[in-house]
C-alpha cells in the first residue's frame, strides 16, 4: 500500500516533466513516510496543500538531511506543477476573452451591416418621395417634420433651432442632398424656404391674435416684480420669461399700448 502510495505520487509530479528515471523517483521518494492525505491532495492535483506540507517538511531541521533534499525535490515539481497550471489557466482566459472580442467584433459588424442595408433603404424611399412627389407635398413633408418635432419654433422663429430641425430631418430620413436630381434638390430648397415663411406666418399671427392678453399678463407680471415703468427692456424680459420669442414690432405695440 505505502508502494503503491508512492507510485502515485511519483506519477502525478512528473506526468509533466518529462524524466527518464521514474523507477529511481520512486525509489527517492521511497525513503519518506508520506501521509495517505498528502498522496491524495496530489492524486486530486490540490498541489497547493501539498506544497504546504513538503515545503514545511524541507524546512523541518529534524530530519536528515538525505530527507529533506528529497522534500525539496517534491517542493519544486509540484511549484512546477502550480505554476504550469497557472499558466495554462491564463492562457485558456486569455483565448476566451479573445474569442469573445471575436464574437462580440462579428455581432457589432453583424449590426453595422444591418443598419447600413436599413440606412440605404430609408435613403432610397426618402428619394423617390422627393423625386416623384410635387412641390407641395414636399413642402407638407417637411413642415410637418418640423413643426411636430421641434414645437419651440411655435414660440417664435430661431434661426439656430430651425437649422437643427433640418439637419435632424436629413439624419432620421437619411436624405443625401447630392445624391438627387437638381429637379429634387430644387424642390428640398424650396421646402426649406417655404417652411421658414410659414413659420413666421403663423407665429405673426399668433402674436397679433394675443397682444390684448400678453398686456394683462405684463401687467400682472410688473406688480409681481415690484416694477412700475413700461420700458422696452422690461416687455422683453418679460418675454424672455414666457420663452417667446416675439418680434420689434410686437414689442413696440406693446409699450405704446401700455404707456397710454
Amino acid at each position: 500500500m505505502e508502494y503503491k502510495i508512492k507510485h502515485i505520487l511519483a506519477t502525478q509530479l512528473i506526468n509533466d516533466w518529462s524524466l527518464k528515471e521514474m523507477l529511481d523517483d520512486i525509489d527517492r521518494i521511497s525513503i519518506l513516510t508520506i501521509p495517505t492525505d498528502i498522496a491524495n491532495y496530489i492524486q486530486t492535483k490540490q498541489w497547493t496543500q501539498a506544497l504546504t506540507y513538503f515545503s514545511s517538511l524541507e524546512e523541518n531541521e529534524k530530519y536528515d538531511d538525505e530527507r529533506r533534499l528529497i522534500a525539496l525535490w517534491i517542493a519544486n515539481r509540484l511549484r512546477h506543477k502550480i505554476r504550469s497550471e497557472e499558466e495554462e489557466r491564463i492562457q485558456k482566459m486569455l483565448e476566451k476573452k479573445e474569442q469573445e472580442e471575436d464574437e462580440q467584433w462579428q455581432k457589432e459588424a453583424e449590426e453595422r451591416n444591418a443598419a447600413n442595408e436599413n440606412a440605404m433603404e430609408i435613403r432610397k424611399k426618402t428619394h423617390s418621395q422627393w423625386t416623384k412627389s410635387t412641390q407641395e407635398e414636399c413642402n407638407q413633408l417637411l413642415f410637418d417634420y418640423v413643426w411636430e418635432n421641434f414645437p419651440l419654433l411655435k414660440n417664435g422663429y430661431d434661426r439656430s433651432i430651425f437649422s437643427s430641425a433640418l439637419y435632424s430631418y436629413r439624419f432620421d430620413s437619411k436624405f443625401d442632398y447630392y445624391r438627387l436630381s437638381t429637379e429634387a434638390r430644387t424642390k428640398y430648397d424650396q421646402a426649406v424656404a417655404y417652411v421658414e415663411t410659414e413659420i413666421r406666418r403663423l407665429f405673426d399671427e399668433f402674436q397679433k391674435n394675443n397682444i390684448e392678453q400678453w398686456i394683462v399678463d405684463l401687467k400682472k407680471w410688473m406688480m409681481e416684480h415690484g416694477l412700475k415703468k413700461y420700458t422696452k427692456g422690461t416687455i422683453i424680459s418679460f418675454f424672455k420669461d414666457k420663452k417667446l420669442k416675439v418680434s420689434e414690432l410686437t414689442i413696440e405695440t406693446i409699450r405704446v399700448q401700455v404707456n397710454k
